[in-house]
């Protein structure tokens, strides 16, 4: 072994031995945190579903509702109980649709889909809000630990990779329980399965990870960027003096580490004023003496919080174009390569003197088409004026002709446009399946908008007529969990709520 080899060991050596004391440390906290929850579950409501934690920690009981005075706070009051009896009880995804805050309908989906049985990537297909649909197909795609999923990402090749990795961060780490085995022995997980992952801030989550669950990384790498965050990382984390700051590699860090000691009455330490708290920027590996880590003339807030974008990569999604350029020049998809689908990469097409957002005239990425079925002017971004661009307006259910987030029913059947994205029927067309009955009346009287017969939202051979007679979830196939459909059950004479005969 040379010598820069036993360097590299020794480093990793202390590194782990850092990471297990600060793992202890956080975890000994996540469990008095944890000890502290099951406490407020009798007084506030809050409970969990396995491991995760559903509602909110503070939902109150319906006579503390009453109580509040004011309007707002009595509203939220009343949908943090709804969505704590939908999410504990029912767990009826159509119940979400009951929502006229779409925050809180939004939260309903994902989280019924994640936590309660819902394994059907097609199910977060059926959120509207566009970046909650995203969200819910990686968790889902973590929670499977299937990599597929990710390629539902394959047209925004960064996000592909951000889902990729966090799934491989959950693979390297196991559930816990992977790190011992049958002898009570600890489990090693290589360091190099964590430094190979490079989006964001899922290396750092899988080493934290790892030692979390008690297993030990062993090995080395020799990606010296990986140990350099982590040096950054963990030294700001558990600097108590200016010369344990001295011990940071970075000198934007090392500096904010220093501001920090000096300053230990503040509580938001933000060196480099950016918007982005410098424990927030080590953690995506973004420098919190640079407002710009990357240089590429997009702030650092701009592209983690606004574009989700990578802030030390100038270029996130590789086509060739900055991504200050795709943004401020050409208004083109900074996470997709070829924004208007022709084959040619963005950077390739403005390079040969081609435009890259060709049939979407006033580029806002909403092809001219898609204009003119939603009537918006294809020569105006943003055709009524409200701040929100009509691609932003139409792909999350709202009206791109009516100023503000006004829900848009296109067709005017009746039927939200979020309602159809969520039924699967067609927002330009009043009767998808062209029976005579429009899709609203359809939904309404549980008959199948997309073709004969009643509908059957889940697919288990039961139709919502009978799941209401049954009192079967109508949105999941399996409602008692017992591995067989709820039609099978009932075919067979069995019980689809749980043990023995009908």
């Amino acid at each position: 072994m040379n010598r820069k080899k036993i360097i590299l060991v020794s480093l990793l050596v202390l590194l782990a031995l850092l990471l297990a004391f600060l793992a202890f440390k956080f975890l000994k906290r996540d469990d008095q945190n944890l000890e502290q929850s099951s406490t407020q579950t009798t007084k506030k409501g809050v409970y969990y579903i396995g491991d995760h934690l559903v509602g909110d920690p503070d939902i109150v009981t319906e006579e503390e509702c009453k109580r509040k005075e004011d309007k707002t706070q009595r509203e939220d009051c009343y949908n943090r109980l709804e969505l704590g009896r939908i999410l504990n009880g029912s767990k009826n995804l159509k119940e979400c649709l009951k929502f006229s805050d779409l925050a809180y309908r939004n939260k309903c989906l994902s989280r019924l889909i994640v936590n309660n049985g819902y394994k059907d990537l097609n199910i977060c297909k059926r959120i509207s809000d566009h970046p909650t649909r995203e969200s819910c197909m990686g968790d889902l795609a973590i929670d499977l630990k299937d990599k597929s999923i990710c390629d539902e990402f394959f047209k925004e090749p960064y996000e592909y990779q951000e889902c990729m990795d966090r799934v491989n961060a959950f693979l390297a780490i196991g559930t816990g329980e992977a790190f011992v085995g049958e002898r009570g022995e600890v489990i090693a997980v290589e360091i190099e399965e964590c430094a190979r992952i490079k989006t964001l801030e899922y290396s750092k989550l899988c080493v934290g990870n790892v030692l979390k669950n008690g297993g030990v990384l062993v090995g080395h790498t020799d990606n010296e960027t990986f140990e350099n965050n982590w040096n950054d990382f963990f030294h700001y984390r558990i600097s108590a003096s200016i010369e344990d700051c001295e011990k940071i590699i970075s000198e934007g860090t090392r500096n904010a580490c220093v501001n920090r000691i000096n300053n230990p009455d503040f509580t938001y330490f933000d060196y480099d004023n950016d918007g982005i708290k410098d424990e927030r920027e080590l953690w995506f590996s973004s420098d919190p003496g640079n407002p710009d880590t990357d240089g590429d003339g997009l702030t650092d807030y701009e592209e983690i919080l606004i574009y989700h974008l990578d802030p030390t990569n100038p270029d996130t999604d590789r086509d060739g174009l900055t991504d200050y350029e795709e943004v401020k020049v050409y208004q083109t998809h900074p996470n997709r390569q070829d924004t208007d689908g022709d084959g040619y990469l963005d950077g390739e097409e403005v390079k040969n003197g081609y435009d890259p957002c060709s049939g979407d005239t006033d580029r806002d990425r909403l092809l001219d088409k898609d204009e003119l079925k939603f009537g918006t002017d294809i020569n105006n971004p943003d055709t009524d004026g409200d701040g929100i661009n009509d691609f932003e307006e139409t792909r999350n259910g709202f009206d791109p002709l009516r100023a503000g987030q006004v829900l848009a029913d296109t067709d005017g059947d009746g039927l939200l446009d979020i309602d159809e994205i969520f039924y699967g029927t067609d927002r330009f067309d009043p009767d998808t399946d062209n029976d005579g009955i429009s899709d609203k009346d359809e939904v309404d009287n549980l008959t199948n908008p997309l073709g004969l017969g009643d509908m059957d939202f889940d697919n288990d051979g039961l139709s919502d007529k009978e799941e209401k007679k049954y009192g079967t979830n109508p949105s999941l196939a399996d409602t008692d969990g017992d591995d067989y459909l709820d039609g099978e059950e009932v075919r067979n004479g069995y019980n689809p709520l749980g043990e023995g005969r009908l």
